[in-house]
Formats: C-alpha cells, structure tokens, sequence
C-alpha cells in the first residue's frame, strides 16, 4: 500500500539575494509597522521581493530576486536601509527559508485570489469561493481550500478543502428581527465576519444608542468622514456591500484582534460567525477520504508554478509520497498474557488477532486475565446522587460492582456510602466522616448539570467518576448498557490505580514527559511522567501551576516541572537507568519553556538524579495541521498507524484513521523537534507517538488520538483550576 500526503513540491531555483542593515534599528517593544514600511520601501524601490530577517540579532531586510538593487536607500521615517552583502536562497538549501516561505506566500495568495477568484480571510492561507455552496440551519457555508507553504527538506505547497460558515444575516438584521437587547445578549463580545473583500474576523464590542452610520465620527489626516462615506471611497468594499447600508442603521464598533482600539463599522457589514460548530456543520463539512482527495487534486493542478518575481517556480502534479503502515503495540495484561495484531487469539483458536477486532479482544482478554496492576484488598465505593436518586444511585452501584469485578479484578464492599450531593454542607458533613475510608466515588449528576467540578472539589481529591442520569436511564434501554458500565468501571479503576493494560515492549526512550498549558479564563501549566518500559503512568502535578493569560510557561515554571516530576519518581523508586528522555507538548513550546527544561535537566545532572550523557528531545505535538495522509488503495482511507516522515525533524502520525474511522477523513498528528541533545530517529519519535495512544485506560472501547503524554494534561487543566489537588488521571 502506498502512502501519499497532500503536498507538492515547488521547485524553487537558486535565487539572488541581498541583505540590507537597517539603521537605525526599529522599535524592540513594537518593531511590525517599520519593518513593514521598510519590506515595501524595498520591493517598489529594488523590484523584489523583501523580508525581514534576524541577522547576527538584529533586524534586516532581506531582498530576494531583485531587478534594480539599491546600495542604499531610505525608508520613510527617515531610516537608512543599507545593502551589506549579497547571498542566495533556494536550490539545494534552506537558507533564510522562513522569507523564502513568505515570498511563495505572497505570490500563491496574489495568485489565488486575483487569477482564481477566491477570497482569502484575512492572512490565514485559507482561501473561499465568493458564494455560499449551501445554507446550513442559519448559516451560509463557503466552500474553500487552506493552501500553505511549508519546507520540509524542500518547499511544499499543501491543499486541504474546508468550509467557512458565516450567518446569512447580519447583525442589522437581526436588529430589525430581535431587537437590540438580544442582539446585546447574543452578539456583543462575539466574533463576527466584515464583509469586506478579505472578509476578516472581528469582534463586536457595541451599537451606538445615538449615532448612526451616515454621522460623521471618523477622521482621516483631519477630514471628518461618516463610515458609509469610508466605505464608499475605501475599495476594500464592493458597491454589492455599499448597496446593503442604511444610512439610518445605527453605528457599529468592532475590535480587530491585532488591536485594543475598537473602531467604526456599519450593522449590515456584520454576520455573526458560529458560536461553536454545531453537529449538522460537522456532518456537512465531513467528506470521505476519496472525496476530499480528488477536491484536494483539483485546486492544485490549477497551480501550475508560484512566481517570485521574474522567477517562476514550477509546483509538482504529483503529490509527496513515503511513510508506512505500523502494526498496533503489543499489549500485557494480567500474568504474562499479551495481545498482538496477527496471533491466534487464544479465547477462540478459530480466530486471529487483527485490526477490526482488535478493540474488543482488548475487552475479551481484560475479562479473561485481568489487569496489568491490581487493587489490593476489597474496595469502598460510594455514590453520590442529586436530591431524589438515591434509587437509582443503589442500582448505579449494584450493576458496577460486578463490571468493577468481572474486568479489572476489584471486589467491592458491599455497604456503599449513597449520599445527596445537593446539599453541599451535607456532602462536607458526610466527607469529613468517611472520605478517608473512601476508594472511589461515584458522581450521579442530572443532565446539563455543570456542577462535576464543584463537587469534585467538595471531595478534595478522592478518585471520582461522572455519569449523567440520561446517560445510564439511555443505557439501560439500549444496547449500549454493557460498554457503558465496562467503560466507567475501567475509569475509576484507573484512578484507582489500577492499570487495564500496558505495553509489552518498551518505547525508544527511557522516559516521558508530557506538558499542556490551557485553560478558560486563567491557564494554568500541567504535566505527566510516563514510563518508557511500560507506558505506565507514574507521575503528575497535583496542583494548580497557573500562568495567567499565558499559554506558555516561562522558564521557571518549566524548571519546577522537569526538577519536581523526574525527582519524585526517583524518591519512590520508581525509574531506574534513565539514558534517554523525551518531552512532548500540547502545540508549541515557548522559548522560556524551553529555557526551562534545559534548566531543569541541567540541575538534575548536576544532583546526579539524572547522567551526564543523557539525550533528550522536546517534540510539538499539534493536530491542527493541514497534512493530511492518503493511501491508493480504495476509498484513499489510510489506516491507523500510518507514519510519514517530512524530514528529519518532523514526522506526520495517523493515530486514528481506520477502522476507527468510518467516514470523513483522518487527520493525523503533525510533531516536531523543537529541541534537544543527542541524535534521534524521527520515526522512531513517531511509532512512540502512536503507541502512546493506545493507553486509552479510562474508555477502552475507544481509540484516543492523541498520546497519553498530551492526552492527559489537556485533561486537568478544568480541575486544577478549581484550586482542588489532582491524585489521579483525569479520564
């Protein structure tokens, strides 16, 4: 089976390129404005294309396939921007690639949107056909392709279709419809497109009370102008979007988000954007492998080169091909039983191990041999119910008890605490009296109840598991019941510190860290440690590390992590020889978490918890991109475990493809080296990945797509940041 990505090559020829000093240097806290007024002053003056760079640390500009250089010019604050050697780009390498990027960027967006008319929002490389293909409930759906640069031992252009969904009415409309105070209520604070031609993302602050769109509260160069004067002398606006004022409407103050300061729009130039994807978007936008393929295709054979200047670079017509198929890890569980893709399955000699039955023989041989580590003695479950449940908290409690025993060995004491957790001084009351005696907790809540983490807190830290009542009245009246139960008992028994399964062969490295910094309104920064023998979870934060608006931890933060985790394993005797280590983060790593973790490795080298020769790798985790992976076999549907290295620093992971998936189309995990000491094998970084997110403990029957090591500290973040200490995974 051969593995295709989305990405074409771009031929990209040696191209001549001159370095010019800027002097003096902008602004450190602000440079953007004068470096961009300088990249212009550069390209109209030396007719090329111009970048800025960071040259031996300080900003300059760098001109790729100038026609008129210039020894020395002028930008217009007065700045002297002066040539001081020449150089090339392209070729064979990837020198100054980032301008390189930019360069073909600028070319395929003028390209795109000029030649094939489509409408790019904003800056994101996202490009929309200008009408809607369909309406979706109230929504207007755009039909588009998110085309991209990227280099990879070489510069690629890749294509994946998407749809872009934008109210077919405008919030002037709305106002007509609903009035002001729902309008107030359902828009403000929201993020609305502007109808302008690169139809950006704008955020509604207020409707003027008094002021309308035809006063005159705009100033440019110190001529008061009405915004449907602005609009009408601004091309940036079609006469279609002029036409659709009223000049009565009342004035519009939108937010961009580059900047603080609102400024003037009209209502009619607003459609509110989706609150949220709804399940009928999803289901619209879902395509098959096959269909999104041939679309993908198709956008891209209308590219036939990207032009940088007078050089033309020729885009290939046939996609990246490489990578393979990796079988699934082995599994262990009780005693010395193992699971593996292509054995005979040992409960039915008649069968063989494969990847359509694979998830539920993990089922058969929990039931069977029982878990990889045990609870030891019999356990005390308590459940806790809203105010007029406790009968159903009983039966809750009867039917798990015997999945809790049947499948991950724990028998269950049989006089359970079932107490109302309405009431929450009751709850504390009864908390305080037997908590400590406490194993597990059950949490029956009523549907659309958000009160699981505030009764989390209320238990300070106890093992706890949810289930909503519609959940378990759905499941007893389907046949859904025996995995409902099979999944919540595997869950608790997880925090309880039972492990389902392990791997049965180790990992490529020693050791796992896994990092995530997020959050609602304060982020805050959780990890893991993992054991690369095993997979086992052995360590955790236990408290709240918050960063405040930050989603990256500074360098402090990022030390304490390394130091606290890595050394409190060592204190229980839980790592041996650790040659190798390996850091995985949710998206990007700052560069003081960066900072931070070579701190924190130094310090544990220097107590001696960790050796001198240790290698180490930090890896961005991110299932944002736009790769997507393909194969020519039927349908183009790649299987889970599919593996494409795009050099060697990145790598492309299928970790749920089919047949985990049925329909629409896999999106595969895109991971990068960020950092490191010592050499490494980016597929090697790769089939860790995938074996990571097996270790779905708390839901068996389902396949994660993230890693254990990313999956998990995503998972905290929502009850740290309630203030409560975090004992256990939070499946």
């Amino acid at each position: 089976m051969s593995i295709f990505a989305n990405s074409f090559e771009i031929e990209v020829p040696t191209l001549p390129a001159e370095i010019y000093k800027i002097d003096p240097q902008p602004s450190e806290s602000d440079p953007w404005r004068a470096l961009d007024s300088y990249e212009e002053s550069i390209e109209r003056t030396c007719r090329g294309s111009a970048h800025r760079i960071k040259n031996s640390g300080d900003w300059a500009i760098l001109s790729i396939a100038a026609t008129d250089s210039q020894d020395e010019l002028q930008g217009p604050d007065g700045t002297r921007l002066v040539r001081t050697s020449e150089t090339t780009v392209g070729g064979e390498n990837g020198r100054y690639q980032s301008a390189v990027k930019q360069a073909l960027r600028n070319s395929l967006e003028w390209f795109v949107t000029n030649h094939l008319d489509f409408w790019e929002r904003g800056n994101s490389q996202a490009f929309y056909e200008w009408d809607p293909s369909n309406t979706v409930g109230m929504y207007d759906a755009y039909h588009g392709y998110k085309a991209t640069i990227d280099y990879n031992d070489g510069y690629y252009l890749t294509v994946d279709s998407t749809v872009k969904f934008i109210s077919s009415k405008s919030i002037n409309e709305y106002l007509s419809e609903l009035g002001r105070d729902v309008v107030k209520t359902r828009f403000f604070d929201r993020y609305c497109t502007l109808m302008s031609d690169s139809r950006p993302s704008v955020e509604l602050v207020s409707l003027a009370e008094d002021l309308t769109v035809s006063d005159k509260t705009m100033n440019f160069g110190g001529k008061e102008m009405s915004v449907i004067d602005y609009i009408k002398s601004d091309d940036k606006y079609s006469q279609e979007a002029f036409d659709a004022i009223d000049p009565d409407e009342p004035l519009a103050r939108v937010r961009f988000p580059w900047s603080d300061d609102p400024v003037d729009t009209a209502p009619s130039l607003l459609h509110p954007l989706p609150n949220g994807i709804e399940p009928k978007m999803t289901g619209y936008a879902a395509r098959s492998a096959d269909e999104r393929w041939r679309d993908t295709e198709r956008f891209a054979k209308r590219i036939d080169y990207v032009q940088v200047f007078d050089e033309q670079c020729n885009v290939s017509d046939e996609p990246r091909r490489g990578g393979s198929v990796h079988d699934y890890p082995s599994l262990k569980f009780g005693g010395t039983e193992v699971l593996n893709l292509g054995q005979q399955n040992p409960l039915n000699t008649d069968q063989t191990v494969n990847r359509q039955n694979w998830r539920y023989l993990v089922r058969d041989f929990l039931e069977e041999y029982g878990p990889a580590v045990r609870q030891r003695g019999a356990a005390q479950i308590d459940v806790v119910h809203p105010d007029g449940r406790s009968d159903m908290a009983a039966e809750l409690f009867a039917n798990l008890s015997k999945y809790l025993e049947n499948f991950v060995g724990i028998t269950v004491r049989d006089q359970p605490g079932i107490v109302s957790h309405s009431d929450y001084q009751k709850l504390r009351e009864w908390r305080e009296r037997h908590a400590e005696d406490s194993d597990g907790i059950l949490v029956l809540q009523e549907d659309g109840s958000d009160r699981y983490l505030d009764i989390v807190a209320e238990l300070e830290g106890n093992p706890t598991q949810g289930i909503t009542v519609g959940t378990y009245e759905s499941s007893l009246r389907s046949s859904g019941f025996d995995d409902s139960m099979y999944n919540i008992a595997c869950g608790l028994a997880t925090k309880m510190g039972v492990r389902p399964f392990l791997l049965d062969q180790p990992l490529n490295a020693d050791l796992f860290l896994g990092m995530s910094v997020t959050g609602d309104e304060v982020n805050n920064a959780t990890a893991v440690l993992v054991s690369g023998e095993d997979g086992d979870l052995i360590g955790q934060t236990q408290t709240n590390l918050a960063t405040g608006s930050s989603t990256v931890t500074g360098k402090d933060v990022a030390a304490r992590i390394v130091r606290q985790q890595i050394s409190a394993a060592i204190d229980r005797n839980q790592l041996g020889y650790v040659g190798s280590l390996t850091i995985h983060r949710n998206g990007q790593f700052g560069d003081g978490e960066l900072e931070g973790i070579r701190e924190g490795i130094a310090e544990l080298q220097s107590s001696g918890d960790l050796n001198e020769e240790l290698t180490w790798q930090a890896i961005e985790i991110s299932d944002g991109s736009s790769h997507r992976l393909y194969t020519d076999d039927s349908g183009s549907m790649v299987q889970t475990g599919s593996v494409m290295p795009l050099d060697d620093k990145s790598v492309t992971v299928v970790t749920f493809g089919s047949p985990h998936i049925h329909q629409a189309t896999p999106d595969p995990l895109y991971c990068t080296i960020a950092d490191g000491e010592g050499e490494t094998d980016i597929n090697l970084i790769g089939t860790d990945i995938l074996s990571l997110s097996f270790l779905n403990w708390g839901s068996p029957m389902m396949k994660m797509k993230q890693p254990l090591t990313t999956y998990l500290p995503a998972e905290m973040h929502d009850i740290l940041s309630t203030g409560t200490q975090l004992n256990h995974p939070p499946f």
